[in-house]
């Protein structure tokens, strides 16, 4: 990987979840071989590129950048964006 890793050590284990995931669905032929270009942070989010896969990876992909936006980079501490069903509990 060119560039390596350009993100904080809270995203730990949200990428090695990720990753394990996308090892699962290759080994199981679900899915082509991908190769990781660059993990990085950009505007709060993540950012994983790579290059192969197919849809199942794009979605896995998508949604472990997605839930980024919720764990906080440095620590890795869960705070929602959005709250509001906890309110009407």
């Amino acid at each position: 990987m060119g560039r390596g890793f350009e993100c904080g050590d809270g995203w730990f284990r949200l990428i090695t979840c990720l990753c394990e995931a996308l090892d699962g669905a290759i080994a199981q032929e679900e899915m082509p071989p991908i190769v990781v270009t660059q993990v990085k942070e950009k505007f709060g989010n993540l950012r994983f590129r790579y290059r192969g896969g197919n849809e199942l990876s794009y979605g896995m992909v998508r949604m472990a950048e997605r839930l980024s936006d919720e764990i906080d980079e440095t620590t890795g501490a869960w705070h929602p964006a959005n709250d509001e069903w906890r309110d009407k509990q």
